[in-house]
């Protein structure tokens, strides 16, 4: 289901980023606890194949290691933890919100 795990040939490395992170969201979501599940399970060889991919691509783009691991490590953390509070539910009553806010959620759940 993570269908943009590696740069496509036409990616600059901000369209990759972009890709990347909606690619793996969708596939978490696409899993009932599939955020959870993937926070419990660690990389084998083919990840870590995909990971060298994606910091060789970073790194030809004008990051430094350094600098392209946090990238990806940063954007891997964040849709982690936003998948598993979208997946966790709840039935607490939600204060109304602004009609930017509103149109704001309503774009990035459209987005992907």
């Amino acid at each position: 289901n993570h269908t943009h795990s590696v740069p496509r040939a036409d990616d600059d490395w901000r369209s990759f980023l972009i890709g990347n992170a909606r690619s793996f969201r969708q596939a978490l979501l696409a899993y009932r606890d599939g955020a959870r599940i993937h926070a419990g399970t660690r990389p084998g060889a083919p990840q870590m194949e995909t990971a060298d991919a994606q910091l060789r691509f970073l790194c030809e783009a004008g990051f430094s290691a350094g600098d392209a691991v946090n990238a990806l490590m940063t954007i891997s953390y964040f849709t982690v933890g936003a998948v598993l509070e979208e997946q966790a539910g709840g039935t607490v009553e939600q204060a109304p919100l602004s009609p930017l806010l509103r149109a704001a959620i309503d774009a990035f759940d459209e987005a992907g």
